[in-house]
């Protein structure tokens, strides 16, 4: 006897996965006149460093 023929086998089937949706592609970066595979530099909106920290704590 075949025990995928047994229909208590066939109720326990995984569910059908939804269908994928493309993500929308990221804004093209500028690049450098120059060397074209070479992203130009960014403004960075996250400072490095925490300019109110004492400068002991700076020199860890």
């Amino acid at each position: 006897m075949n025990p995928f023929s047994n229909p208590a086998y066939r109720v326990h089937r995984a569910p059908d996965l939804p269908v994928p949706v493309d993500e929308p592609q990221p804004e093209p970066q500028p690049v450098h006149p120059h060397h074209p595979n070479v992203p130009v530099p960014q403004d960075d909106p996250v400072p490095d460093h925490n300019p109110s920290a004492p400068r002991a704590m700076l020199r860890l």
